[in-house]
């Protein structure tokens, strides 16, 4: 596919490249970015087009490989500051299908390694979903992003210093990078899976984070410091939602809640 848009027989109109796996575990073999080659090549030739808006890159990692190795290549940083010559892309999210469950260090690597944000200049939209993350490291990566940013999802990320939680980390972005004095205020979305993964199907975050950040509102993973599992979204906090269902909506609570809803 990227060949043929490589070699221009769209005319040049297209401008947004999806490869979506909509929660499956799947993606494009993200070997494609540890050395030199034609695929590489022809990928990078589309993402260069200088109208180039919005790109959503689902990777397959090699169970067998580790995520360091692939992205230290710096292919991948390559490919994704030259998207629309670091000047037009609105929209980028990037995500893996590593299973971030317990903290490793062989899957870990810089954000730096991977995203150039001087790059881009009028991102609207970032995303970044299972990938191992130092908090600071995210952290200073958000700061970078452009006064254009709009809306962020960060979903199924693991912290690799067992200090650092989703919980720690929304009381960061709150408190640090100085969100709520902006006009649009940029929004912040998180999926995390279920207690019995089913594919497709995810728990989705997105108004109590809002309240949360602007309106001095509780954390949805917490309160407490000291409370267990604050990478776990409490009960009564949004929605359970299918990628291949529209119409499957359910509040995230306890199963003699979702009995009394007769959901259950």
């Amino acid at each position: 596919m990227t060949r043929v848009l490589a070699e221009g027989r769209d005319f040049g109109r297209v401008v947004d490249l999806h490869i979506d796996v909509h929660e499956l575990e799947t993606g494009l073999n993200s070997r494609v970015f540890e050395k030199e080659n034609r695929t590489l090549s022809d990928f990078e030739a589309v993402l260069a087009r200088p109208d180039f808006t919005h790109l959503q890159l689902d990777l397959m990692v090699d169970a067998h490989y580790t995520q360091a190795d692939v992205y230290r290549s710096g292919l991948l940083k390559r490919a994704l500051a030259r998207a629309a010559c670091g000047q037009s892309l609105k929209y980028l999210s990037l995500r893996t299908n590593v299973d971030t469950y317990e903290a490793d260090i062989d899957w870990y690597v810089p954000l730096a390694t991977i995203f150039t944000p001087t790059s881009y200049s009028r991102l609207q939209h970032f995303g970044l979903s299972r990938f191992y993350v130092e908090k600071d490291d995210l952290l200073v990566l958000l700061a970078s992003l452009p006064k254009t940013l709009r809306s962020v999802e960060l979903s199924e990320i693991q912290f690799m210093d067992s200090k650092d939680s989703y919980q720690t980390l929304l009381w960061a972005i709150r408190d640090t990078l100085g969100w709520k004095e902006r006009n649009p205020r940029p929004t912040l979305v998180i999926r995390t899976d279920l207690a019995n993964p089913n594919p497709g199907r995810a728990i989705w975050l997105e108004h109590e984070l809002y309240s949360f950040l602007y309106k001095d509102r509780s954390n949805p993973f917490g309160n407490d410091p000291a409370t267990r599992a604050p990478s776990l979204i409490r009960f009564g906090f949004d929605w359970e939602k299918d990628c291949f269902n529209p119409n499957h909506k359910r509040p995230h609570v306890d199963d003699h809640d979702l009995a009394d809803y007769g959901l259950y």
